[in-house]
C-alpha cells in the first residue's frame, strides 16, 4: 500500500506585496542598499551588485518617486508567488517591476528574482488583482 502526503502551500498577497513594494522602495527610490539586501535569498544577495544597477536603470533618466503593487500570481505547486509593481514618476508610468518571493504565509517572504521593464508584463493565467 502507498501513502501519499500532500502538503498545502498557504500564501499570504498582501505579505507579500509589502516584501516586494518595500525592496524596490529600497533600492529604487532610497537607494538603500543594506536594508535591500535583507530582504533578498542568500542566491540573489550574492549577485546584488548587478541586480541594483539593473533595478535603478542605470544609462536613463529614471526619477521614480512610487512605487505600488498592482497583481500577484502564485507560482503553482511552490512556495512562492510573483507580485507586479509599477513604478511613478510624477503621475506618469516609468516602470514595470515583477517580484519573484521565496516563502509561505507561515515562513515569510524573500526576494528571489527581479525584472524590470519598461513595457507591462505579458498576462499570467494565475493572475490577480491585489486589493
Amino acid at each position: 500500500m502507498l501513502a501519499c502526503h500532500v502538503q498545502s502551500i498557504h500564501h499570504d498577497e498582501q505579505a507579500a506585496a509589502r516584501i516586494a513594494v518595500d525592496f524596490v522602495r529600497r533600492v529604487v527610490i532610497d537607494d538603500d542598499r543594506e536594508k535591500a539586501s535583507l530582504l533578498m535569498t542568500p542566491a540573489m544577495r550574492s549577485n546584488a551588485v548587478a541586480i541594483f544597477a539593473m533595478l535603478r536603470g542605470h544609462g536613463s533618466n529614471s526619477q521614480v518617486r512610487d512605487v505600488s503593487a498592482v497583481e500577484y500570481e502564485p507560482v503553482p505547486g511552490e512556495a512562492a508567488m510573483q507580485v507586479f509593481l509599477i513604478g511613478r514618476e510624477d503621475k506618469s508610468i516609468d516602470s514595470y517591476y515583477r517580484v519573484l518571493l521565496e516563502g509561505t504565509r507561515e515562513t515569510g517572504y524573500l526576494v528571489a528574482e527581479v525584472e524590470r521593464r519598461a513595457n507591462l508584463f505579458p498576462p499570467g493565467r494565475l493572475r490577480f488583482p491585489l486589493r
